[in-house]
């Protein structure tokens, strides 16, 4: 008895070729993450301009990453105390947060205390910097009252967690990164809140 044959086009022939070409490429890659294992927003590691200006330098790194530039910090003083003048005075989230939004920014939510890493990289990979406020401690360990924000603007999971963050001075501020281990357990200060999902 003689078999049947089956004539095969030229059409088949290249959709066949095709699919075994994706089959072998999707079992020689590795399995991808959802996310990337590091990633560095594009922001400006900047000075304030005045002792206390910290609470505006950091909303103001994070306008001018979203929008391209950003107002000048005696104005986020202004918009954030809603005030006429701008002192050197210390400012609360909050009012950081309002500086934000006058400038058209969306300052997102507030957390008390750290926040996971996997929070850290979600923000990062959507391109949202966000802002760490650590409270100093004393000799004994104990806090201060004293707070100062830096702006978290990258990550590294590749060999243990890692944050990189916008460390903000008087003059020459700067670029580091640190261990999360490090961020939420050290004898120096306390991460006691976190601005996260900011976004324009």
């Amino acid at each position: 008895m003689t078999g049947w044959k089956t004539k095969v086009s030229p059409y088949q022939k290249i959709i066949t070729s095709v699919l075994l070409t994706i089959m072998v490429v999707a079992m020689i890659m590795p399995a991808s993450s959802a996310h990337a294992a590091s990633k560095y927003l594009s922001v400006t590691a900047t000075d304030q301009e005045k002792s206390q200006w910290c609470w505006v330098t950091a909303p103001q790194i994070i306008i001018k990453f979203h929008l391209g530039s950003a107002p000048s910090q005696c104005t986020l003083v202004k918009r954030g105390k809603n005030i006429k003048d701008c002192p050197n005075k210390p400012g609360t989230l909050s009012e950081s947060k309002r500086a934000m939004t006058q400038s058209g920014i969306s300052s997102g939510g507030t957390t008390s205390g750290t926040v996971n890493f996997s929070t850290i990289k979600s923000d990062i990979n959507n391109n949202r910097p966000m802002i760490l406020r650590k409270e100093w401690k004393d000799g004994k360990g104990k806090k201060t009252g004293v707070g100062h924000l830096s702006v978290i603007y990258g990550f590294n999971d590749n060999s243990g967690n890692y944050v990189s963050l916008v460390k903000i001075r008087n003059s020459n501020s700067f670029k580091s990164s640190t261990s999360y281990s490090k961020l939420t357990n050290n004898s120096d200060f306390a991460w006691t809140h976190t601005v996260h999902n900011i976004k324009k």
